[in-house]
């Protein structure tokens, strides 16, 4: 229905789904037709329409990595804001580093690893991510420092889990 221009006809399609789980693969999948053609504007909209939070966070996270794409990185950064706490949002905040370290950015990518939860596991892909762009933008001195502070993380990780801190802040 999307794809024939038949946007709020497939938002009614979508509302008479009753399982939750395909109800929010549908919108997701209604929001990516939406980014193929363009209509970043249609998609935002999409997400008002949407009840459900969970939902919402993911179609979020889908426009985000549609933003990064055509490199809008600040556009990025305003979407991932209005993502609930959590694994939606701290993967978004990951792709966006990505981006930034990849277009050689390291001092906003680090600002934006900043952002994430507390004691996230997506911190240490974060800064794996900008290490390998440190090094391939030839400041091996510092992304040796980035690496060293993502193992020194990591081993603060282990060492929660060792001494039986299972808490969620310290496991995400």
């Amino acid at each position: 229905q999307v794809k024939l221009g038949d946007v709020d006809g497939a938002k009614a399609t979508v509302m008479s789904i009753t399982d939750n789980r395909i109800r929010k693969y549908t919108f997701i999948a209604i929001a990516k037709v939406m980014l193929k053609n363009g209509d970043m504007r249609e998609a935002k909209a999409l997400v008002e329409y949407v009840e459900d939070s969970k939902i919402k966070d993911c179609i979020y996270s889908v426009i985000v990595k549609a933003q990064l794409v055509v490199v809008d990185i600040m556009g990025a950064i305003c979407t991932a804001e209005d993502i609930s706490e959590g694994f939606e949002k701290d993967n978004a905040y990951c792709a966006i580093a990505d981006a930034q370290a990849r277009n050689g950015d390291i001092t906003e990518a680090k600002a934006t690893a900043a952002r994430l939860s507390p004691h996230s596991s997506s911190e240490f892909s974060i800064y794996n991510l900008i290490a390998k762009a440190q090094a391939k933008n030839g400041d091996l001195g510092a992304a040796r420092k980035t690496f060293m502070k993502n193992r020194a993380m990591i081993l603060d990780f282990i060492s929660n889990v060792e001494r039986g801190n299972k808490h969620k802040e310290f496991i995400s």
